[in-house]
């Protein structure tokens, strides 16, 4: 299979936000859940949610999908007030976008980011309020699924041999994966005289 896997995605996710966004001090978790003993917050979780395969495919070629996926990443903050929170959380989301849509090595992984969605919740916890916002990053890609094991397509034969026999009484040697002649005096074919033959050799990369 040619493409990017989602555990590529995650990782390259990852490790832009740990290096990328020093105020999360590089906690930063390939989670859905947050960790049970996270202690210290703002933190973030980084998980692909969804993918979505659109085939491509065209006549007998390897199957090939135009693929996307989504992955989300949810950021963490905590303060004593709702004010707090929000400056806080608009750093780190400032900080995020910039960190992976400014990246050309980031931005080089998908053919195209064709959404972004970003939702935000704000919730007493204890003495204290938490906050957090959930970024949606749909990332398209193609996707080849090579058939395994089968050796390369260098050549195709197109060969004709006519249901009217081409030669009614001559001996003939059968053609290669064809049905042998029939017996002379024919009335039908094949008769193992090709009326036309076609050989297509494909380059190789």
């Amino acid at each position: 299979m040619s493409g990017l896997t989602r555990a590529q995605l995650r990782a390259a996710v990852v490790e832009g936000l740990r290096t990328g966004v020093p105020g999360l001090g590089g906690r930063v978790f390939p989670l859905r859940a947050w960790p049970l003993q996270m202690a210290q917050m703002p933190a973030a979780l980084v998980y692909d949610r969804a993918i979505r395969r659109t085939s491509l495919a065209r006549a007998l070629g390897a199957p090939t999908y135009r693929t996307l996926v989504t992955f989300v990443l949810v950021l963490r903050a905590e303060g004593a007030s709702e004010a707090d929170v929000t400056a806080t959380l608009d750093a780190l989301s400032g900080a995020a976008e910039a960190a992976l849509l400014s990246s050309p090595a980031f931005m080089a992984l998908a053919e195209e980011i064709p959404d972004i969605a970003l939702e935000r919740e704000i919730q007493p916890e204890a003495e204290r309020l938490v906050g957090q916002d959930a970024m949606q990053f749909d990332m398209q890609f193609t996707e080849v699924f090579d058939p395994a094991g089968l050796p390369d397509f260098t050549e195709a034969r197109l060969t004709l041999d006519a249901i009217d026999p081409f030669d009614r009484d001559g001996p003939h040697p059968p053609i290669v994966d064809f049905p042998p002649p029939a017996a002379p005096p024919r009335r039908s074919g094949p008769d193992g005289r090709a009326e036309a033959e076609i050989r297509i050799t494909y380059p190789q990369p």
